[in-house]
């Protein structure tokens, strides 16, 4: 029951071509930090097996929420007509922490969590 945006990519004939879905950064309810595992959701709809998935290290200041950090970027051919690709966050960005540097208490939403997948026509 995740919050997403949902939008349409149409070709220069003005025919669809794909779709795009996005878990809403905006989101303010308490399950923001699970937006990431969207990704689970899509991978098991459109079959785990044959994707070629990166890690890509973290840009200066980022670090892991607790122990996990995931930036990762996920391509794979779909039934040979689409392509899918899904890209997926979950760390803080740099400046953001747990705690609160002057009062010491815990932070609220100083997280990345984000899920970013499109199906495209093949060419």
């Amino acid at each position: 029951d995740f919050p997403v945006v949902l939008s349409g990519r149409f070709d220069e004939s003005g025919v669809l071509a794909g779709l795009r879905i996005v878990r809403d950064p905006r989101d303010p309810s308490r399950d923001r930090d699970e937006a990431y595992l969207l990704r689970n959701f899509l991978t098991a709809r459109y079959g785990r097996d044959g994707w070629d998935c990166a890690d890509l290290p973290p840009a200066e200041g980022e670090t892991p929420v607790g122990r996990t950090f995931i930036k990762q970027r996920c391509h794979k051919t779909v039934e040979g007509n689409a392509v899918a690709d899904i890209e997926t966050h979950f760390f803080r960005k740099k400046g953001q922490s747990q705690y609160d540097p002057q009062s010491g208490r815990t932070t609220e939403g100083q997280f990345e969590s984000l899920v970013r997948f499109e199906l495209m026509r093949a060419r």
